[in-house]
């Protein structure tokens, strides 16, 4: 398996309400590789091995359905038919289902390099992935997408890092012009355009006291998502992901 980047992320998490929100910055002068560069990206996490397989096997490489059964790969990959979602999107959605279906299998999987690291958020991860089992899958719901594709398109064309939409807009008023769920959660990340490194760097959640962002995708009152990836004009792409249960529409 091909070693994952190390972010070092700067992040800032918050609760407001009845959201769990959380930040992740990145630094440009630090020394990830630019999220642009193919090569650097391919030593980042497991890419599918072809375009073909992306579309087969919804981002799982051969290697990886061996350990997975046929009829998981399938469950897990509940974004497959959101056509308003990009190849990417799908694969946040994914690698999260993955994730919360089955954590030792995602460890076995995608995180060998990580189970012997000594570093306290990745070995934590290792830790509380070995207790996940079974968690509701995330569906993609399009009214959440437009929720985080307003948002990401907002702070990525302005350059900032936030919940709060650049005319000052809170979250909660945000996200519910467009959905009026229960409770909810955001997480907006920065410097990635590709599923496994958004959510790869989501989980580690690198800095961030109480792992607010790994909380979030690991959350079992979720059940429903909105993924929004755009290009952002000081960090090269933004992610965000909303969350919510399967309260209000």
């Amino acid at each position: 398996m091909r070693k994952l980047l190390d972010f070092k992320l700067l992040i800032t998490g918050l609760i407001l309400g009845h959201f769990m929100l959380g930040i992740v910055s990145c630094d440009k002068d630090n020394d990830d590789p630019d999220p642009k560069d193919n090569t650097e990206q391919e030593k980042g996490g497991e890419e599918p091995t072809s375009k073909k397989d992306s579309v087969d096997n919804g981002g799982t490489t051969k290697d990886d359905a061996l350990k997975y059964t046929e009829a998981q790969l399938k469950a897990a990959n509940t974004a497959e038919d959101a056509s308003y979602l990009s190849k990417e999107e799908k694969l946040v959605v994914y690698y999260m289902n993955l994730a919360r279906m089955d954590g030792k299998m995602f460890i076995e999987t995608y995180l060998k390099d990580l189970k012997t690291s000594n570093k306290k958020d990745e070995k934590s991860l290792i830790e509380e992935l070995s207790l996940i089992k079974g968690l509701p899958m995330l569906y993609p719901n399009q009214k959440l997408y437009e929720a985080s594709s307003f948002h990401a398109k907002d702070i990525g064309d302005a350059g900032l890092v936030q919940h709060e939409s650049s005319d000052g807009t809170s979250p909660g008023e945000r996200i519910k012009r467009y959905y009026n769920g229960g409770a909810m959660a955001e997480n907006v990340s920065c410097a990635f355009d590709d599923g496994m490194n958004i959510v790869m760097q989501m989980l580690v959640d690198e800095g961030i006291e109480n792992h607010v962002h790994r909380a979030n995708i690991l959350n079992p009152k979720f059940n429903r998502v909105g993924i929004s990836i755009h290009t952002h004009s000081k960090y090269n792409y933004c992610c965000v992901q909303d969350f919510s249960d399967e309260a209000g529409e």
